[in-house]
């Protein structure tokens, strides 16, 4: 760290590489229409030249002033500049900033931070210039908000503690940093309530071909595509911080610059039963948003379905439960049968279709053939894996097998469904899919997956397999 000279003023600060301060409101900043600030840091001298050398004499050489500057430097050094961040405020200012000719409104999130140097530096900086400089104002500044095309102009200046309270600051509680989770609540539900729409209005149109071939190498129907590019230009209307993977557009990545989650999208699963029931049948719009780029299962924030021929919302929210949202009602929680026992009353659901070309997997086949030979029910999947899931975590089914095939995205979706309603998905070693890294497991392979709404039940359906 060392003194440098910006338009006429002498400014030092600590950069911050990497900083994921103020992570709680992201959300809820981008919603509003914040800018993240990339290039953060805390001001540690922010004053201009002629204030700082006030007192030295207008015909002091120049090497007097390069002394002093090696002094500040030397003085700054000697510093560890340990800080800590405490409270989030949230700042506006009306005013003429780098243009005196422009009024503009600006506004800013930005965290307080306790730095117990500054103190000790700022009084042996006024000794040594012989001054009474303020102590500058430490803090991050987290989002910015102006009206400027140029994003860079947005911050507010914030030298002094008296400036900080004529900025209308308004502290954000701890109730308040954690919205992350209502805002990306609100997001998941209006993007699947806007696939719903696009179902509605594309009624017959939707069962046509379009001439594209999908990321999994099939023909892509009208409505697949249509609810995938609802969903992604909602997003981009946002400007939200999301990379999308999906089936028919693949890997999304122009959705914003620096995106930090990742959503895992198939437009409509269950194509085969919409071709021949569309609007009566069952099929639906899985949508989950992940907490990073490169998520492992458990790192979902929130899963939805949208069951268009019922306009039936099911989602999850993590650590807070799964809802279903009929035509606009409020929210429901939904939860597993509960079951923990197998016995011969389980609803028990395979998806056959698995067994064959190009899937053919075996273990599929073998468990189906142990679970007969014991004397259960197997009941055959209809052709919507976002059905079987949505009835798991409503307790109408209780074991749900199926493989991992064509990037996974109906086991993202449903993991975190059927998490908060109470169910488990594990492998056939009953380990849970959480900590398996969701771009690296079966993705090359078709591996089997067991669904089940206790881990109680999936763990005594393990045993029987092994015998």
């Amino acid at each position: 760290m060392e003194i440098k000279f910006y338009e006429n003023n002498l400014y030092t600060g600590l950069d911050l590489e990497n900083d994921n301060t103020g992570s709680s409101i992201e959300a809820t900043a981008i919603l509003e229409g914040f800018k993240k600030q990339n290039k953060r840091h805390i001001t540690i001298l922010y004053y201009p030249a002629d204030k700082i050398f006030e007192n030295i004499p207008n015909n002091s050489p120049v090497e007097v002033k390069e002394k002093i500057i090696k002094e500040i430097n030397e003085l700054l050094k000697s510093f560890e500049w340990k800080f800590k961040p405490t409270e989030i405020y949230k700042i506006e200012k009306q005013g003429y900033f780098r243009d005196s000719s422009i009024l503009e409104h600006r506004e800013s999130y930005i965290n307080l931070v306790e730095m117990p140097d500054i103190e000790i530096f700022y009084k042996k900086l006024n000794l040594l210039l012989k001054s009474n400089l303020p102590v500058q104002f430490t803090h991050i500044t987290l989002f910015t908000k102006g009206e400027r095309k140029d994003a860079s102009f947005y911050g507010i200046p914030i030298p002094y503690v008296e400036e900080f309270n004529n900025l209308n600051p308004r502290k954000i509680s701890k109730l308040e940093s954690n919205e992350r989770f209502k805002e990306i609540k609100k997001i998941l539900i209006g993007s699947l309530k806007e696939s719903y729409q696009t179902h509605e209005q594309l009624a017959e149109k939707g069962e046509k071909y379009t001439h594209t071939i999908n990321s999994s190498g099939d023909r892509t129907l009208v409505i697949d595509y249509e609810i995938e590019e609802t969903i992604i230009n909602f997003f981009k209307k946002l400007n939200f911080p999301i990379k999308i993977i999906s089936e028919e557009h693949g890997e999304v990545n122009n959705i914003n610059r620096n995106p930090k989650y990742l959503g895992v999208l198939d437009g409509l699963d269950g194509s085969r039963v919409y071709k021949t029931e569309r609007g009566i049948g069952r099929y639906g719009t899985m949508f989950g948003i992940f907490d990073t780029l490169n998520p492992k299962y458990n790192d979902y924030l929130a899963s939805g379905i949208m069951e268009h021929s019922t306009n039936k919302l099911y989602f999850s929210i993590k650590n807070n439960g799964s809802f279903v949202i009929e035509k606009d009602k409020e929210p429901v929680q939904i939860k597993s049968s509960g079951q923990t026992k197998l016995s011969k009353s389980n609803k028990i659901w395979i998806d056959e279709e698995l067994m064959k070309e190009p899937f053919n997997n075996k273990d599929l086949e073998k468990t189906r053939d142990i679970l007969k030979s014991h004397g259960f029910e197997i009941n055959i999947s209809k052709g919507s894996s976002a059905i079987d899931y949505v009835d798991l975590a409503i307790g109408e089914k209780d074991i749900v097998l199926e493989c991992t095939r064509k990037n996974n995205l109906e086991i993202a979706v449903a993991y975190g469904l059927v998490k908060e309603s109470g169910g488990v998905i594990v492998d056939l070693n009953g380990d849970d899919l959480g900590d398996k890294k969701y771009k690296e497991f079966g993705q090359k392979d078709h591996v089997m997956v067991i669904t089940a709404s206790t881990p109680e039940l999936v763990s005594e359906m393990i045993n029987l397999l092994k015998k």
